[in-house]
């Protein structure tokens, strides 16, 4: 019987993960180019647009399980509401980096901006404050809550302004190579 229970559960699993791959495949390319299109009518980096709207597409599983089994009350919930989206986290900046960084390599794409280093860096300092709250704030509480908020908001604006700038040096260069290029045709 428990291993029934377990059979049904494993291939539960595996159903909504591949349920959930399809959704996501069917729906990413069509996102992407409404954020570049967005980007294009408000004259702005669709890059910058995509920092902000894709982490709510992409995550906004997770953060909806989260609270979810954060609702029930009950410890184990919590904790695995907890573990939900530090796993996500740590496989976005390291399995899924790592692929694109290798699929970019084989394709012989460039980084258009610089600040994707400031990125990493920023999850590095933003991980590092969490955890160092935490162990001043062990328990939970309203004052956590709100550094959290307030860290958030911080790396975000610290983005907004690093990717502004490098897209503003981007520009600056390609101004200058084409008109070096001018002069030497």
């Amino acid at each position: 019987s428990s291993r029934v229970l377990w059979t049904l559960a494993v291939t539960q699993l595996w159903g909504f993960l591949a349920l959930g791959g399809a959704i996501i495949y069917a729906f990413s390319e069509p996102f992407i180019h409404n954020v570049v299109r967005a980007g294009q009518l408000l004259d702005m980096d669709p890059v910058v647009l995509a920092f902000f709207f894709a982490p709510l597409a992409s995550e906004a599983p997770e953060i909806i399980e989260s609270i979810s089994l954060s609702r029930n009350g009950k410890t184990q919930n919590i904790n695995i509401a907890f573990s939900n989206l530090v796993g996500g986290t740590i496989s976005k900046t390291t399995l899924l980096f790592g692929i694109l960084n290798l699929y970019s390599v084989a394709r012989g794409f460039e980084w258009l901006h610089p600040a994707y280093t400031v990125s990493l860096l920023l999850i590095v300092l933003c991980a590092g404050a969490t955890a160092l709250l935490g162990s001043v704030f062990p328990q939970m509480s309203i004052r956590s809550g709100q550094a959290l908020i307030a860290i958030f908001v911080t790396a975000c604006i610290s983005q907004y302004l690093t990717m502004a700038m490098s897209a503003s040096d981007l520009l600056d260069h390609q101004l200058q190579d084409a008109h070096l290029a001018a002069k030497t045709a």
